[in-house]
C-alpha cells in the first residue's frame, strides 16, 4: 500500500551502529536523548524511529569486516503480523549457521518509505552464500510468499555494482577475490596509459590529465575487463558447497600466473 506525501523530496539517514556487549541500556538512552535533540531541528518529518540491537554480534568484528545481504520487501496489505512472525522464525535458524552476525529489521516509515527492509550479517562471503544455498533458506522463501507481493535481494560488498552474476541472484565473492580480480585487470589498462596515453597528455595540467587517465581507466575495468574476467572465473569466485578445496587453489595460482605474464609482457615492451 503506498502512502501520497505532499513532500516530493525527502532525505532519510539510516545509521547502524554495533554497540558494545552489556552498553545496550546506556546506548538506549543516549539514543533517545538524541531523537529529542533531532526532533527540534526544522524538517523532520517524522518523529519515531525504528532501532534494533542485535544480540550476539562478534565484537571483534567492526562492519567493514562483514558482509551484508540488504533484502527489500513489499508485504501485502493485513499480512503484516505474519510476516513478522516469519522473520523471528528465520532469524532464529540463520543464527545456527556459522558466521551469523545478526538481522536487523527495518519498519516502514509512512511517507518515506513504504518497503521493509532488512540487512543481513555473516562475517564472510562464504558463511553467507552457505546460507543463501542451504534448503532451510529455499523453506523459509516458499513459507513466505503468501505475505509478499515483491523481494528484491542485493550483498554489500567492496565492488558491490561490479561482482553481480545472473545466476546467482544475492551472492557475491569475499572481498580478497574480489580485489585480486580488480587488480588483475586494472594493471594492464594503468600501463597501457602510462605508455600510449600519458604522452598525449603532456600539454594538460596534472588535475586533468590524472582526471583523463582514471576516467578512462575505471571505464575499461568496469565496463569491458570485468564483465569477461567474471565469465572466466565465475567458477572460482562462486565455487559450488561441493567443490573441493583444489578449486581454490587453482583459482589463487591462476590469477598470480595472470600477475605474472602481465608484469613479464609490459616489462618487455618497456
Amino acid at each position: 500500500m503506498s502512502v501520497e506525501t505532499e513532500t516530493p523530496n525527502v532525505a532519510t539517514a539510516v545509521t547502524a551502529v554495533q554497540v558494545r556487549q552489556g552498553e545496550e541500556g546506556a546506548f538506549t538512552g543516549w539514543l533517545t536523548q538524541l531523537n529529542k535533540t533531532i526532533a527540534t531541528f526544522p524538517g523532520l518529518l517524522v518523529d519515531e524511529g525504528t532501532t534494533n540491537v542485535i544480540q550476539g554480534s562478534n565484537t571483534e568484528l567492526s562492519p567493514q569486516d562483514m558482509v551484508t545481504e540488504i533484502i527489500t520487501v513489499s508485504v501485502k496489505p493485513g499480512m503484516e503480523e505474519a510476516y513478522r512472525d516469519w522473520v523471528d522464525r528465520v532469524r532464529q535458524v540463520e543464527a545456527r549457521f556459522p558466521g551469523y552476525q545478526g538481522l536487523q529489521l527495518q519498519l516502514p516509515i509512512p511517507g518515506l518509505q513504504d518497503d521493509w527492509v532488512s540487512l543481513l550479517r555473516f562475517d564472510t562471503s562464504e558463511h553467507l552464500n552457505a546460507w543463501l544455498e542451504s534448503d532451510a533458506r529455499r523453506d523459509a522463501l516458499q513459507e513466505v510468499e503468501p505475505f509478499i507481493e515483491r523481494r528484491e535481494q542485493q550483498v554489500a560488498t567492496a565492488f558491490s555494482g561490479w561482482f553481480t552474476f545472473g545466476d546467482a541472484p544475492g551472492q557475491a565473492p569475499p572481498n580478497w577475490k574480489q580485489s585480486m580480480i580488480v587488480l588483475l585487470t586494472l594493471y594492464p589498462i594503468v600501463m597501457l596509459e602510462q605508455m600510449f596515453l600519458n604522452p598525449l597528455l603532456h600539454s594538460l595540467g596534472m588535475a586533468e590529465a590524472i582526471f583523463i587517465g582514471n576516467l578512462l581507466s575505471v571505464a575499461a575495468t568496469g565496463f569491458l575487463l570485468i564483465p569477461l574476467a567474471l565469465r572466466a572465473f565465475e567458477w572460482w569466485l562462486l565455487p559450488g558447497p561441493n567443490d573441493s578445496p583444489r578449486v581454490e587453489a587453482a583459482g589463487i595460482a591462476l590469477v598470480i600466473a595472470g600477475y605474472a605474464l602481465s608484469i613479464a609482457v609490459f616489462a618487455w615492451l618497456t
